[in-house]
């Protein structure tokens, strides 16, 4: 209610929520595996939450925009990411001398 109250949304109020009850709040859940579990479950109920939320005929009407839009998300976000650790290497900042170089580059 709170967040109602304040005009926030609502996915806001539950990370706060999670935030008071964990270890760096109230404490009341410190256990790693706990803490694991519970994300998981907070993670299910939020597409839950997104699955009842979408309007399917719009989804319909704007399939052609959202598929290539969804389609070039990865291509260049791969690019730019090749070109910001390739300009951060070549400005000597060693981003290839651990064991995940082979990620970045």
């Amino acid at each position: 209610y709170l967040m109602q109250f304040l005009q926030q949304p609502l996915i806001l109020g539950y990370l706060l929520g999670g935030v008071l009850v964990g270890p760096i709040g109230l404490r009341l859940i410190i256990d790693e595996h706990e803490i694991a579990t519970m994300s998981e479950l907070g993670l299910i109920f939020l597409l839950f939450m997104i699955g009842l939320e979408l309007n399917v005929e719009e989804l319909v009407h704007l399939g052609r925009k959202i598929c290539v839009s969804g389609l070039l998300q990865f291509p260049c976000c791969v690019a730019f990411h090749f070109l910001a650790f390739a300009a951060l290497g070549m400005s000597g900042l060693p981003v290839d001398d651990s064991h995940l170089g082979l990620v970045y580059i």
